[in-house]
Parts: C-alpha cells; sequence; structure tokens
C-alpha cells in the first residue's frame, strides 16, 4: 500500500506546474523525498568504519577487541577528516602491516565517498554547482553541467524521473564514461538508497563495473548505513579475462552534533632580520 502512494504522490507532483519549474524549485521540491544525514539540523556526524579484511588481520595476529581503526567525520561545509583510533599491541612489524592495512581502507572508503555524498550522506541535487542547466520532459527531469579536472573538461548528466527519484548519472572524460545507476527502497514515506551499480565504458567497451549494496539500522527518525557490500569486476584490456573482486565495509557508533574544533593550519609570517 504504502508503495502505491508514493507512485501517485510522485505522479501528482509531476503532472503539475511544469511551466513555473526552475532548478531551485525542483530541488526544494525532492529534497524531502530522501533519507539523508546531513538534513538541515545536523552541523556533523561522525562514525568509526572497518573492513572485512582488516577484521580478519586483527582476529589472525592480535587477542583484541580494536576492530575499527578509523573515525571519520564529516561537517555540514562538507569538510572531511579521519582520525586513528587505538591499535592492539603489535610487534614493530605488525604494527607497520597493520598501518597499511588502515591506509587501504581509507583509500576503500575514499573510492566511495562521491557516490555515498550523492546518494546517502546528502540530498542528490545538494553539491550542484550554480551554473548547472536543468531540461523538464514530459516524463523525466535532466540536470547538466561540466567541471575542470588537470586541464580536462569532464560533463555530468544526472536523470530523475518527474517525482523526483535520481535513475542514472552519466560521467564522461574524453573517451571515458562512468554511467551510475542507483537504487532506492520506500521507507518510512521516503526513499532511501539501497545501493548502486557502476560501468565504467572505454572507447564505447564495458572495461569495468561495481556493485555496491547497503545495509541499514533503523534509529529514531535516521536510517544508519551499517554494512556496504562491494563486487567489482575489471578488464584491463579487451579480450582478457575478468577479474573479479569482494570487499565489506562496517560503519558503527554514528555520532551527531559533536563538539568539535576544526584546526587549520597558519603561516608563521617572516620576521625580518635585524637592520
Amino acid at each position: 500500500m504504502k508503495k502505491w502512494k508514493m507512485i501517485a504522490l510522485a505522479l501528482l507532483i509531476g503532472g503539475a506546474g511544469h511551466s513555473q519549474e526552475t532548478l531551485e524549485t525542483f530541488r526544494q521540491q525532492i529534497q524531502g523525498y530522501y533519507h539523508y544525514l546531513v538534513t538541515p539540523e545536523v552541523n556533523n556526524f561522525s562514525c568509526k568504519i572497518s573492513s572485512g579484511i582488516y577484521i580478519d588481520f586483527i582476529r589472525d595476529k592480535a587477542d583484541s577487541s580494536y576492530y575499527y581503526p578509523l573515525k571519520y567525520i564529516q561537517t555540514k561545509e562538507d569538510n572531511r577528516y579521519y582520525v586513528l583510533q587505538p591499535l592492539p599491541t603489535l610487534n614493530d612489524s605488525l604494527r607497520r602491516e597493520a598501518l597499511g592495512r588502515v591506509q587501504n581502507l581509507k583509500n576503500l572508503f575514499n573510492g566511495l565517498l562521491t557516490d555515498l555524498q550523492k546518494f546517502y550522506f546528502q540530498h542528490p541535487l545538494a553539491s550542484l554547482p550554480a551554473e548547472a542547466a536543468i531540461t523538464f520532459a514530459s516524463d523525466t527531469v535532466s540536470i547538466s553541467f561540466s567541471s575542470r579536472e588537470n586541464e580536462q573538461t569532464i560533463s555530468m548528466d544526472e536523470t530523475y524521473t518527474r517525482g523526483g527519484q535520481l535513475g542514472r548519472i552519466t560521467w564522461k572524460l574524453g573517451d571515458q564514461q562512468v554511467v551510475i545507476y542507483p537504487t532506492y527502497r520506500e521507507a518510512r514515506g521516503k526513499w532511501i538508497c539501497t545501493g548502486w551499480n557502476n560501468q565504467v565504458y572505454q572507447e564505447g567497451q564495458i572495461t569495468s563495473g561495481m556493485a555496491v549494496r547497503v545495509e541499514y539500522l533503523r534509529h529514531t527518525d535516521r536510517f544508519l548505513p551499517l554494512r556496504i557490500d562491494i563486487i567489482t569486476q575489471q578488464q584491463k584490456t579487451l579480450g582478457e579475462e575478468v577479474a573479479t573482486g569482494g570487499y565489506v565495509l562496517f560503519l558503527k557508533e554514528f555520532m551527531f552534533n559533536e563538539d568539535i574544533t576544526e584546526i587549520t593550519q597558519k603561516t608563521t609570517p617572516k620576521v625580518p632580520p635585524n637592520q
């Protein structure tokens, strides 16, 4: 019954007031349709993160319950920090290996951050540039913009239903193209992202892909991601056998509006020599 209510709501909203719609009105319209973490009353949030690989390493090498080596912090202004957590007692060699695995965990989480920001930490239209262009069609809404990176132009297109659900994101850089398909389910009258599929094209041929699935725990009015399963496939050269890999990320102890102090590095003024 809830599913049909959401569909009816999307059709009702999608069919009204097309002539007055702009990017800003569309943004205001849909931001209340999604579950996301950085809601207006949230100044910052944090969580501890780990991976299946890191937990297996600690269980094998140490008698310890220190399974979550990093704390991730994000502010409303989109500043992001990692804080190293206590490590178990290890000899020098194993400690170096543990720190290397912590860096691998950070790299893995960083690799997902762009998608996590888009699909869950913020609502989908939170970080669009002011110059983004929007086009309203009979059953879809398209948003496009571009940016410069390393003296190259990246173009991006996002496609939404008229009811506001994000269906596809396409990145283009030279002859490379990345297409992302998020998936959603209805929960307590809003959409929550349950995962996404990525496909990377090179000269029109699929060279790699990734499937991500997210498990949540409902806590009061929030849905907190506790486990992220990642399956990757990659073909380095055309005709080569496809390599498949799997990873698991774990998140816990979400905190909101902590009393944190952001430290910025200041440049020490030069003292002129004595005359």
